[in-house]
This record gives C-alpha cells, structure tokens and sequence, in this order.
C-alpha cells in the first residue's frame, strides 16, 4: 500500500514539474509574440509614413480634412512688443494636415512677417494631439472675412508622428473607399 502511495506522489510530482516547465515556456512564448507584435507595429507605421509621402511631390502629403476643431495656444514671439499675447488662446478649424504641419482657419489676426511659436491642440480620429509650432505663413480672406495659417509642427515626439500618420492614412483610407 505504502508503494502505491509512493508511487503516485512521484507521479504527481513529475506531473506538477511537467505542468510548471509548460506555463513558464507558454509565458516566454507569449513575450516573444508581444514583442514581435511591437516590432510590426513599427514596421507599418515606418511604412504608412513613407506611402504618405510617397503620394505627393511634397515634403509630407497633405489630408484634407472637415470640421477638425483646434484650439491654439501662443507661447513665444521673436520680437519682444508681441511678448504679452504669450498664452493667448484661439480656436480654429483645421483644413488640411500633414506630418509636419497644418493650415487652419480662423478669426483672429496675428501680425504679419513675425514668427510666433504655438501649441496647438486637436482631435483627429479619436487621438488627442497636442504639438508645439511655428506660424510660418498667413493669408487674409477679405471675400469671406477669414484667416488661414500655415503651421509647420516644431520638434515633434516620434510617437505623436506615428499616432498622426497612422490618423491621416486611415482618414486617406476612409476617402478611398467612398469615392
């Protein structure tokens, strides 16, 4: 009886240690896979940004896009009479966007021929952005009393680059498809 008992710990025990070696093998598994996972996710979005140049003769291509609130934030002037709009808020409404910066349209009149750096903040597909800029040009609608500024995105995060191109080709997607 006692052999028996022996017997079947040492089964049981060879079981267990078959059972531990298995879930630490299924875990290293499952690490390798997430990193593999990691490594594609880089790999496509290395691959949406260069199709989105590729599309355009531009330096990056352009998406247009509707109804894209964006809320701008002032946050320096090069010259030192403009220092106290520093934090001043506006709204505007993105018309296009592309990887290294927007056109938006707006009501508020900035002065012509001086740089100003700029926080601007949008959604866009769901994803929050919040990306410093320089006002880099600015053209007065006078028919329809209207603003636009070309925005050009200063040293963005290479995370935030990846997040907003994979927003435009899935915007470029979405247009494919219904046209």
């Amino acid at each position: 009886m006692e052999d028996i008992l022996l017997v079947t710990l040492i089964i049981l025990f060879t079981i267990s240690l078959i059972l531990i070696a298995l879930i630490v093998l299924i875990d290293k598994k499952n690490r390798k896979i997430k990193m593999l996972e990691s490594q594609l996710d880089i790999l496509n979005s290395n691959r949406t940004v260069a199709t989105l140049k590729k599309l355009s003769g531009r330096k990056n291509y352009r998406v247009k896009v509707y109804n894209c609130p964006a809320e701008l934030t002032i946050l320096d002037s090069e010259e030192n009479k403009f220092k106290k709009l520093n934090g001043k808020k506006f709204d505007g409404s993105i018309e296009d966007i592309s990887l290294s910066g927007v056109r938006i349209k707006c009501e508020y009149s900035l002065p012509v021929n001086v740089k100003f750096k700029l926080r601007i903040n949008f959604t866009l597909k769901n994803e929050e952005f919040k990306l410093d800029a320089l006002l880099i040009r600015k053209e007065e609608h006078f028919k329809i009393k209207s603003i636009t500024y070309g925005i050009e995105f200063i040293e963005p995060q290479q995370e935030e680059i990846k997040r907003l191109a994979f927003c435009l080709h899935s915007l470029e997607s979405e247009k494919k498809r219904f046209s």
